[in-house]
């Protein structure tokens, strides 16, 4: 506790909240709020100054309860009240009997979902897992019940790939199915739906059961597979599929959510990414059909302490995670203490205003994009799907990938991952010192600092890497309400285009010196 509270927001998570340089991870992003403008939000965030005073707050708290000993009643009273806020902004009390776990990340939670559809292990589980490659880089490890990361939450080093419980990833097989094919563009929803049934039907034809994987945005703005596909495997299989949503990007409606969880499906969910909570801070929403007593779940293995501790679980959890230990994760309170604020910060603009700067983000990012000459506009499917369908995501497009191209504006070559990193990296830092001879304007334009998305694979083998460009709700929260940015929601929304065409001249600009 006597640690800087933005240190104590990076503990009880694995590498990926290192700080490679003091200030930022390798997401390009801080623990702490810092000057540049948030279109990162699919990967991680930088926090607002309010959502992290909330944490400050409550690390100030705890330092007062450690001199009268009382940590573990405050550390009780904070848990509570962030699972009580998040029902209240999630609107979770609607769907009756629901659960919240609380895990360190996205990746963590698969480790409970799979746990759950393995039940009391009679038998075998067949995990089909869709987009791996756009939904996290260790997701299909994870979902094989082994080590994703080199450091385990609570701190033990380990060996990514490595089983976490010998029996647990005997049990249970992994199928992925990527989202895109050998020419980039996703899949159509017939050819997923095709794929998905023959794994399913070979699955229990031998006797396993099925959990199968809904992604509900990915990384590049992919959603799939279609909901009437899980339906209608449900229906067919009675008792012998299962569903989770992925909705770890955060960019999923209320009214989606609950439905998801009528259906009595689980739901994998992060206050981070599009919220713009601390990364990471994660949980895994249960139905009362998934409650471990009606699953007859085995008590999970104590080598799972090394992820969760007692205190993360519903107490009706009581039994099945006793050998688990009883110590409770600080940086997983403190990150979801300023991300239940982060919800709370989002859903406190007026609707009207909301939905307005999603409009404006959705219209006029892909402009700018294809008026570059330097970076290519990668394909997006649009979110709204045909009367009468059903959807499980916000009713608007929020990321948009797109390719950078270096050396000749017309004819030059793009940029795969490593490289595209760099781009990344250049673009959230003060570039005026590399233009001495430009003009004013321009190396005012580079002393901007614009936070995007990381790179990814979007499985196109000739261009094999996009950045993107992301609405999440920091930026939501900023023009929605706040006047510092403009006395009126027009003026705030003008704003809002000068910040997207700030970002695109710099990344010209880099693209054009980029030798």
């Amino acid at each position: 506790l006597r640690l800087p509270t933005e240190d104590l927001l990076t503990r009880g998570a694995d590498s990926r909240t290192v700080t490679s340089d003091g200030t930022m991870n390798r997401y390009g992003c801080s623990p702490a709020p810092r000057e540049a403008v948030p279109f990162g939000s699919c990967t991680a965030s930088s926090p607002l100054p309010e959502v992290f005073d909330a944490a400050v707050d409550l690390h100030i708290r705890l330092q007062r309860a450690a001199r009268q000993d009382t940590v573990d009643e405050v550390i009780e009273e904070a848990l509570a009240h962030v699972i009580r806020r998040l029902r209240h902004h999630l609107r979770l009390d609607r769907v009756p009997g629901i659960e919240i776990a609380l895990t360190p990340s996205g990746t963590d939670a698969e480790y409970l979902a799979t746990l759950l559809s393995l039940g009391d292990r009679r038998r075998d589980l067949t995990n089909i897992v869709v987009g791996p490659r756009e939904v996290g880089s260790g997701s299909e490890f994870a979902a094989a019940g082994r080590h994703f990361d080199d450091r385990t939450p609570h701190g033990r080093p380990c060996v990514a790939g490595a089983p976490l419980n010998e029996e647990v990833t005997r049990r249970v097989s992994v199928r992925t199915i990527q989202l895109r094919g050998e020419n980039g563009r996703v899949r159509e929803p017939e050819e997923l739906d095709g794929i998905i049934d023959g794994l399913t039907e070979a699955a229990i034809a031998d006797g396993r059961r099925v959990l199968l994987h809904i992604v509900a945005h990915s990384n590049t703005g992919v959603h799939a597979p279609r909901l009437q596909l899980a339906r209608r495997l449900e229906r067919q299989h009675p008792g012998q599929v299962d569903v989770v949503i992925d909705a770890a990007q955060g960019r999923i409606s209320r009214r989606g959510l609950q439905e998801a969880l009528r259906a009595g499906w689980l739901v994998l969910f992060t206050g981070s990414k599009f919220y713009g909570g601390p990364p990471f801070s994660s949980a895994l929403l249960m139905p009362r059909v998934w409650n471990p007593e009606y699953r007859r779940m085995q008590p999970i293995p104590h080598e799972f302490g090394d992820y969760f501790s007692r205190m993360e679980f519903p107490q009706s959890w009581a039994g099945h995670v006793d050998r688990l230990a009883p110590r409770f994760n600080l940086g997983l309170l403190l990150r979801w203490t300023s991300a239940v604020q982060a919800l709370q910060a989002y859903y406190s603009v007026p609707g009207e205003a909301r939905l307005a700067v999603l409009r404006r983000f959705e219209e006029y990012v892909p402009r700018a994009l294809m008026e570059s000459a330097y970076l290519e506009l990668d394909s997006v499917k649009p979110v709204l799907f045909p009367a009468g369908a059903e959807r499980l995501l916000e009713s608007k497009t929020t990321v948009f990938p797109f390719r950078v191209r270096v050396g000749n504006a017309a004819q030059g070559t793009f940029l795969q991952k490593d490289p595209l990193r760099q781009v990344a990296r250049w673009l959230n830092r003060d570039l005026s010192s590399s233009a001495p001879e430009a003009d004013a304007a321009t190396r005012q334009g580079l002393q901007l600092s614009y936070h995007i998305g990381q790179p990814v694979f979007d499985g196109d083998l000739e261009h094999a890497a996009v950045l993107r460009l992301a609405l999440g709700a920091a930026l939501v929260t900023s023009v929605g309400a706040d006047r510092h940015w403009g006395s009126t929601l027009a003026d705030r929304l003008a704003w809002l285009e000068r910040q997207v065409d700030g970002a695109v001249a710099k990344l010209e600009w880099i693209a054009a010196n980029y030798p």
